[in-house]
């Protein structure tokens, strides 16, 4: 008998839509999709990717604060798999 260990299928990065206020921040989370059909909260070891960090910057472990109004894409990525893009929009501060 073999056993495998599983294999990240793909990454869903949620909401995916967020709004936010500029000098606000919002909580992104990264679930990984296992092949054994497990989803673990996967969002401190996968690579985040801001389209434009003047507009949003991302931490480590995915927490995005809105630097100036605009509208940008966040990616996570990890073993070359790439997540749905969450479009993240900041608006003037209230």
């Amino acid at each position: 008998m073999t056993v495998t260990s599983a294999v990240l299928k793909s990454i869903q990065v949620t909401p995916a839509n967020p709004t936010m206020a500029k000098g606000n921040a919002v909580q992104l989370i990264a679930q990984g999709m296992y092949s054994d059909g497990s989803s673990v909260d996967i969002s401190s070891s996968v690579a985040w990717t801001s389209s434009n960090t003047d507009i949003v910057t991302v931490t480590a472990d995915g927490l995005a604060t809105g630097v100036t109004e605009g509208i940008i894409a966040v990616e996570a990525s990890k073993d070359s798999i790439e997540s749905n893009t969450a479009n993240v929009t900041v608006t003037s501060a209230v």
